[in-house]
Parts: structure tokens; sequence; C-alpha cells
């Protein structure tokens, strides 16, 4: 793990458990606020009963690690 001092930018690409591909960023500042963003979308059609959506997400929270 490597540590990181702020202010810092995360981006990371990854899949959820719901088969979403998501693509997050986040901005943490020097005082360890973190902002973040995050979009995501179902590229394949599942044989689930979920619908073929996106969403987007929005958010605010304090680094604690």
């Amino acid at each position: 793990m490597t540590i990181v001092t702020p202010p810092a930018f995360d981006v990371s690409i990854g899949m959820s458990n719901t088969h979403l591909l998501k693509f997050d960023l986040n901005y943490i500042t020097k005082d360890e606020i973190v902002y973040g963003a995050s979009i995501g979308f179902r590229p394949l059609k599942t044989n689930t009963e979920l619908p073929n959506v996106a969403s987007i997400n929005g958010f605010i929270g304090y680094n604690v690690v």
C-alpha cells in the first residue's frame, strides 16, 4: 500500500457485483475531506431481473485511513 500526502486525486475503474462498469474519481484535500464522483453503466445484457441502467453518484466524506 502506498501512502500519499494530501492533496491528492484517486481514480479507479472496476466492475460492481451487479455487473455495472464503474469509474470513480476522488479528490482528497489537505484537511482530509474527500470529494468524489462515480459513474457506472451496464455494458452487457445480463440474464438477471435487473434493468439495463446507468448510475451517477456524488459524495463528500472524511478520510480516516
